[in-house]
């Protein structure tokens, strides 16, 4: 076994001739980017509700998730666009190979099951955008003083109870 490391097709991004395909790979990359910083951000919150009750929160994460998942879609685009300005799509699938026509090649499933993610991210931006909809607008520190306030009224209550208890008891 030999292992041999100058196997990269394009070793460097001014290696890549078209600049459809370097703009493909950046937008592919910031998305990539966008919704790594997102499920950091989820795994980091531990998924607690009062922190994703947060309309503010919930809205960013949907905008981060609809910019990510239009970032694909239009990388997955611009790759199939960037096929007309590569000389080395044509020296492998033939002269008559075009934008959104490869010639002789197949697409691969890679390219597939990458737009067919870009298209499902699309679709799951409506979860956070209709999850805030139904939580109030509050805070985290306001939901935690509701929460405290409500425990005091029911201790007052209770303590309340106990002395017309008593005083019940005594007569």
């Amino acid at each position: 076994v030999r292992l041999v490391m100058d196997c990269a097709h394009y070793r460097h991004f001014a290696e890549i001739p078209s600049p459809l395909w370097k703009l493909a790979f950046v937008l592919m990359a910031t998305a990539c980017c966008l919704l790594l910083l997102l499920t950091f951000f989820l795994a980091f919150t531990g998924f607690r509700l009062f922190i994703l009750r947060i309309r503010s929160v919930v809205a960013i994460c949907g905008v981060a998730q609809a910019f990510s998942s239009l970032f694909v879609l239009l990388s997955c685009l611009l790759y199939a666009a960037g096929w007309r300005a590569n000389p080395d799509v044509a020296q492998v699938c033939g002269n008559n190979a075009d934008a959104f026509n490869l010639g002789h090649c197949h697409l691969g499933w890679a390219y597939v099951l990458t737009c067919a993610g870009g298209f499902l991210c699309a679709v799951t931006v409506a979860f956070p955008v209709q999850i805030a909809k139904h939580f109030p607008e509050e805070s985290p520190i306001a939901a935690a003083e509701a929460a405290r306030l409500y425990r005091q009224r029911q201790q007052q209550q209770q303590q309340q109870q106990q002395q017309q208890q008593s005083y019940q008891y005594s007569q």
